[in-house]
């Protein structure tokens, strides 16, 4: 059922605002029909469905870091306020108006907020990712003296610094668009690099990417780490991505693959600890000798054929383990001398 409150809007067929001029309008020149006085009644209501819009989007406006919104809010809260006043004063029209016009303004500083809080996650990774590119474009154009290339990258730097300089002050939509034209302008200078021979290099680069991540896939063969070997699976799907860029003549995604796949590949060894060196690798050797000489005439006497089995195998991959390191052959060495401690361990468990 309809109330007196929305009668007058209904039957004038007005939409909110223009009804509650008329309202006021009426009420100035002393005419206050039973529609307009219903209408005047409702203006608690409105105000206060006000106040609990701009309680609800308080937290969401501070929390966006957003000067333009929290400004927008802040005039929003202003505007409320006088709403009530005037209320106070027994203008309820008056007051009806500015609060939802508060309220207008709460909901463009929502719409702001919302969408800041989207652009500064995403500008500041683009901010940092755009950054790594620049440094490559740029360490490249220096190493070939090439001058327009070198006018696209000094274009590209003086739009990121511009970039970071909206991005402080919290205006992420600029900041964003900045972004992109100072990407563009990297786009430029790796196009002329690449049609001048960077291509090559790029090349070299990826199959110096492709051994490093062949290397880390080596050491992590004997190494049960879920986790590290996600990331190298990665580090193989972006080079694979780079090798496609560049095949596709997309030198700037070319760089930025390879980059991914090469500091994935880098974080995977760098976890994995210093490399095996022939010191280290002989020490683990003997080691397993001193740990062999205290079990092995236990477990031969014991008749245990799996315990058995497991010292024969153990011993065979000590072996191998010494020729490897012979051969400099450190990685599989290392990796024969790991897997016999395991085994003389697991043997050595079994008799006792």
């Amino acid at each position: 059922m309809k109330t007196e409150k929305t009668h007058l809007m209904d039957t004038l067929g007005l939409p909110v605002l223009a009804a509650l001029a008329l309202l006021t309008a009426l009420t100035v020149w002393g005419v206050a029909p039973a529609a307009a006085q219903a209408a005047i009644e409702a203006a608690p209501d409105v105000l206060e469905r006000t106040d609990e819009i701009l309680q609800d989007l308080a937290p969401l406006i501070h929390e966006s870091e957003s000067e333009q919104a929290r400004r927008i809010f802040e005039d929003a809260v202003q505007k409320q306020q006088r709403a009530h006043q005037l209320l106070s004063n027994d203008h309820p029209g008056l007051a009806i108006d500015l609060s939802l016009r508060a309220r207008g303004a709460a909901r463009e500083a929502e719409r702001l907020a919302r969408s800041s809080l989207n652009y500064e996650d995403r500008v500041r990774d683009y901010l940092d990712r755009l950054m790594e590119l620049y440094e490559q474009v740029k360490e490249r154009a220096q190493e070939t003296n090439n001058a327009q290339a070198m006018r696209f990258v000094h274009e590209a730097e003086n739009l990121y610094h511009r970039a970071r300089e909206q991005y402080r002050q919290t205006h992420y939509q600029q900041a964003f668009a900045l972004l992109q034209s100072a990407e563009t302008q990297l786009k430029r200078a790796a196009r002329l690099l690449f049609e001048a021979g960077g291509a090559e290099q790029l090349e070299r680069e990826l199959d110096r990417t492709a051994d490093l991540i062949a290397l880390a896939a080596d050491r992590l063969a004997d190494v049960d780490d879920p986790a590290l070997a996600d990331m190298l699976g990665r580090a193989g799907e972006n080079l694979n991505r780079a090798r496609r860029a560049l095949a596709d003549q997309q030198p700037l995604q070319a760089l930025r693959f390879a980059r991914r796949a090469r500091d994935q590949a880098q974080n995977v060894l760098r976890q994995l600890g210093p490399a095996p060196d022939v010191e280290g690798i002989r020490a683990q050797i003997e080691h397993f000798d001193a740990q062999l000489d205290g079990v092995v005439e236990e477990i031969r006497a014991s008749g245990d054929q799996e315990a058995l089995r497991l010292l024969d195998r153990a011993l065979a991959l000590r072996d191998q383990a010494r020729e490897a390191l012979a051969r400099g052959e450190l990685e599989q060495a290392l990796r024969g001398i790991r897997t016999a401690l395991n085994l003389l361990r697991q043997s050595a468990e079994r008799i006792r």
